[in-house]
């Protein structure tokens, strides 16, 4: 939570001193994907430069921090239609189920921004209700081998110990880990996976944040 605050304040203090221009600066360096969803958590938007205005007003936002431009993390404060890639998702039960599976492999942070990109939620289970569920839509996958994984959006990367849902910011309430799990082997298994452990029988591990295996996406609650 110490962490989370300073970021907090770091971000505030920029802003305050780009307030007349529609660009805001970062000093934290991070991953590019770690950086859009940062801005996506502070209600901003990822800087996109579509005009040679653009390019004159992000220049003047950098100009005061000249010395640090190279390792800069910019954002953006104007709505602007995300351009989607190329993307497959599997839907793998009827509407009635809200998980949606996909069969391309990424890494945490590439499907989290994936499910976003298009319309959906990123995965999360907070009940036995949840995983009965999630692991409806996992069991009719035949070609799903034992040990095969899929991002379910949890991490421990602000304090490396406690874990919270991306999305909704909510702590685990309800987990279904392994045995032994999570182990953190070899300190650096920051996010959530759910697995097949043996026919029909599902639990959680924790993994690196940089593997690449597929990933639950989640429909939103309709209001």
């Amino acid at each position: 939570m110490k962490r989370s605050v300073l970021l907090l304040a770091n971000f505030v203090l920029v802003i305050a001193k780009s307030s007349v221009n529609r660009y805001v600066v970062s000093n934290q360096r991070v991953t590019f994907h770690e950086g859009y969803i940062r801005c996506l958590q502070y209600g901003l938007e990822p800087a996109e430069i579509l005009s040679e205005s653009d390019e004159k007003e992000i220049e003047a936002a950098l100009e005061p921090l000249r010395e640090s431009t190279q390792s800069i993390l910019i954002y953006k404060m104007k709505r602007i239609v995300l351009l989607l890639a190329s993307f497959i998702l599997v839907i793998v039960r009827s509407s009635a189920n809200k998980y949606v599976v996909s069969n391309q492999r990424v890494t945490f942070h590439e499907g989290y921004l994936r499910c976003l990109q298009y319309g959906l939620e990123p995965a999360e289970i907070l009940s036995e209700s949840d995983q009965e569920e999630i692991e409806a839509v996992l069991k009719p996958l035949r070609e799903i081998g034992f040990g095969e994984g899929f991002w379910i959006f949890a991490s421990n990367l602000v304090d490396k110990t406690n874990y919270y849902w991306l999305n909704s910011k909510l702590p685990l309430f309800y987990s279904l880990f392994s045995t032994g799990q999570p182990d953190n082997a070899g300190q650096k298994e920051n996010c959530l996976e759910i697995y097949q452990i043996s026919t029909f029988v599902f639990g959680w591990n924790d993994c690196p944040c940089e593997s690449k295996i597929k990933f639950i996406c989640q429909r939103k609650k309709e209001i």
